[in-house]
């Protein structure tokens, strides 16, 4: 799974108020989880793709929080998603208007939900691979 990444109460107060004590805890399993969408999505290690992050909804209120508290643990995680994907995982506000969305999916971290999403440039080798699953997928 990786390292253990926690952020102190103080980073984000509301942290107790969920039920989440003293640390917001996050176990490093965030590199699998954008394997796992890249396999699902049909593409190999070779397809270069652009790995983005965004706070899902928060259904009580606290998106801003949410999301700033998940833009805290990918950040301090960037070092290791880095190696361990061979790119940089981005927010999802920073993704260029031309990249394509190829795969995306609610994943939950520290007990907070967060959209994983994979993009390529159009036309790329990776496109193609997420087309062509998602033909093999229709016609089984």
């Amino acid at each position: 799974l990786g390292p253990v990444c926690t952020l102190p109460a103080a980073d984000a107060p509301w942290c107790g108020e969920r039920g989440v004590n003293a640390h917001c805890v996050c176990t490093l399993g965030d590199a699998c989880r954008y394997q796992r969408l890249r396999k699902k999505a049909g593409l190999t290690v070779t397809d270069v793709v652009d790995l983005y992050f965004a706070p899902a909804a928060a259904a009580d209120g606290q998106a801003a929080a949410v999301g700033e508290l998940i833009s805290k643990i990918m950040s301090a995680q960037s070092a290791y998603l880095k190696e361990s994907l061979g790119v940089s995982v981005l927010e999802l506000s920073t993704k260029p208007e031309d990249r394509v969305v190829i795969a995306e999916e609610v994943q939950s971290v520290g007990g907070e939900e967060f959209m994983a999403v994979i993009a390529a440039a159009p036309g790329s080798s990776a496109v193609t691979a997420a087309a062509k699953a998602v033909q093999n997928m229709s016609v089984n």
